[in-house]
């Protein structure tokens, strides 16, 4: 007779009995319960098909292989990963062959058969251009060229030189190649328009970008002002921003309008250009007693100008001349008028840096009228930073020994004023 009995740790115990009398026992291990269902997702199958057809491209014992470590890995029978494979022959399921992605890393030949297609364009081609051209991505290509190195410049027009020019330029440079420009004073001119192009703009979700509104080039208002900077002094505490004037005649309005406020007789100003009759006379009547009142007690100062024609005529030129060496029984200040070389606005310490700078201080926002256009730009001249105009002369002395450098000519690279710190 056969008996069972549960015994510890879940095992069900056999005895064997014959006339009530129990003759051996034996453990049965208890059934273990049923495994769930497994559901492998797409994603497990795509990969695992994936890896068996790289396997079988390497002979029959590695697709074997390949099958049952997918198998194991997918915690499925064997069966069931052979199931996946006939569902893909069956076109069931489709596998995504692997792409190869954007290149980590860029050989030396990659470099310079890119480099090439830049030569080949003389350099103004764009990334989105060069990616077609080298089947790299774009942003591929941004980021080798961070790491190569490259720059994105901007060219600028510079003037045209001849011989003569070249051969002056070098005198000129040689000669104050060491001066320190002390008790100098730079005139130029320049146009400044009530219109700055606005930069990128940082707006938050759900705000609109600013839109400026520009009349057309032909009427847009702009007034040309004739300016005359020094070196700032630190004894004294001017900034060297010593006379600012605009170009042009003031009239009285011929109309009114009464919407906006505007009387009939108000004050208009009328922009001109610099022709050499108002140059002369601003220079004459204004800059030249503004120089000798900023330096009362100077024996001598230099008066830096270009000797164009429309600036000043060969008549004029010998009024100003008159009126420079004129003293009065040695109270004022001698002016030695210094003409710098034809073509060479970088001799300028307007040109060279200033005119920029002034950009910058105005800002984007500007007055639409020429009268209020004025009192904003001499208010910005007037408050000129003492320490910034300094560094305007230290960058054209950096230009004067650049054009050492440069044998004359006007194709150097434009300096910077850690190169005079440096130096």
């Amino acid at each position: 007779m056969v008996g069972f009995q549960w015994g510890r740790g879940g095992t069900l115990r056999a005895h064997i009995s014959k006339r009530g009398k129990c003759r051996s026992f034996f453990n049965i291990k208890a059934k273990q319960p049923r495994k769930l269902k497994h559901y492998s997702t797409l994603d497990q199958k795509t990969q695992a098909i994936s890896f068996i057809l790289n396997a079988a491209e390497r002979g029959g014992k590695d697709r074997a292989a390949a099958v049952k470590f997918q198998a194991a890995r997918c915690d499925v029978v064997i069966k069931t990963v052979q199931k996946w494979m006939r569902e893909f022959k069956a076109g069931l399921i489709t596998v995504r062959k692997p792409t190869a992605g954007r290149p980590s890393k860029c050989t030396v030949e990659e470099q310079t058969r890119i480099e090439a297609l830049l030569e080949q364009h003389n350099y103004k081609i764009t990334f989105r251009a060069l990616a077609k051209l080298s089947e790299v991505s774009g942003q591929t290509l941004k980021r080798w060229a961070g790491k190569w190195g490259w720059k994105q410049k901007r060219t600028t027009p510079r003037p045209m030189l001849t011989a003569a020019n070249i051969q002056k330029r070098l005198q000129w440079a040689e000669k104050y190649r060491n001066h320190k420009f002390l008790r100098w004073v730079d005139v130029d001119e320049k146009w400044v328009s009530c219109y700055k192009p606005m930069g990128k703009f940082k707006m938050p979700r759900g705000k609109k970008c600013p839109q400026p509104r520009r009349k057309n080039v032909k009427h847009e208002t702009k007034v040309m002002f004739i300016t005359a900077i020094a070196r700032n002094s630190i004894r004294t505490g001017h900034n060297g921003a010593i006379r600012i004037d605009p170009v042009g005649h003031y009239r009285g309005a011929k109309i009114g309008n009464k919407k906006k406020g505007l009387l009939k007789g108000r004050r208009l100003f009328v922009p001109d250009s610099a022709n050499a009759k108002l140059y002369a006379r601003i220079v004459m009547r204004k800059i030249v007693p503004a120089i000798r009142k900023n330096w009362p007690t100077a024996a001598s100062v230099v008066l830096q100008m270009d000797n164009a024609s429309a600036h000043v005529s060969a008549m004029k030129l010998r009024k100003l001349q008159k009126l420079c060496k004129n003293t009065k029984r040695g109270t004022r200040a001698r002016i030695i008028l210094l003409m710098q070389p034809a073509n060479s606005p970088d001799t300028n310490a307007n040109d060279a840096a200033f005119y920029r700078s002034l950009e910058y201080v105005l800002g984007e926002t500007r007055q639409q009228r020429p009268i209020e256009l004025i009192k904003q730009v001499r208010a910005a001249f007037k408050n000129y930073d003492a320490a910034t105009m300094g560094r305007v002369f230290d960058v054209k002395v950096l230009n004067i020994r650049a054009i050492l450098g440069a044998a004359g000519n006007n194709d150097y690279a434009r300096p910077h004023h850690r190169d005079f710190l440096s130096a």
